[in-house]
């Protein structure tokens, strides 16, 4: 996904600007929202799903991750993977299931990820995953809403944790063109 091609921040900060009033103004806080094109959000994650079966692929993923993940549907904690298949497969089309299955992924987090790596990377600091196991949340809706949230830590190159970042992505599978991630760099 080539990340210059649609990035846009409100109040017309990049998220290098971002990152940068955050660490060299020693703030506690600094919130940015992106917004994204979602056909190419989508595109992007299903590229990742490469095996010509990429429907059993997306789906024996979406069960690794939910091992893993909290995901909540319309609001209630998916208990039972099983019947939360089966009411979507009586729901949507073979696409759309795939659509949900997929940004119920990690793989969903490569976008905002990429973003955080190429701006994090000129002051040579990393992001990667909390130590302290945090949870993939997920939450979906009848409309298409999708909502997933990660906090992740940004470390430097001895392994000291300068800050940690959550990123809430949100978009709706089946009405309108665009997404946003919101990115909170935090003390």
């Amino acid at each position: 996904m080539d990340v210059d091609n649609y990035l846009e921040i409100f109040g017309n900060n990049g998220i290098d600007e971002l990152f940068d009033d955050f660490y060299e103004d020693d703030l506690d806080m600094k919130s940015g929202i992106m917004m994204f094109n979602k056909g190419e959000y989508l595109v992007a994650i299903r590229a990742s799903f490469a095996n010509a079966n990429r429907g059993d692929e997306i789906e024996r993923q979406f069960r690794l991750d939910c091992n893993r993940s909290k995901i909540k549907y319309n609001g209630r904690k998916v208990r039972s993977l099983d019947q939360y298949l089966w009411h979507l497969r009586k729901t949507y089309s073979q696409t759309q299931i795939d659509d949900i299955l997929m940004v119920c992924t990690q793989a969903s987090l490569g976008y905002p990820f990429e973003l955080l790596h190429n701006c994090l990377n000129r002051y040579e600091f990393h992001v990667g995953e909390n130590n302290n196991t945090e949870t993939y949340k997920i939450s979906f809706y009848d409309d298409g809403e999708f909502v997933s949230r990660k906090k992740l830590r940004v470390f430097d190159d001895d392994g000291n944790t300068i800050c940690f970042v959550k990123i809430k992505v949100f978009t709706n599978l089946f009405m309108g063109d665009e997404g946003s991630i919101k990115i909170d760099f935090i003390i």
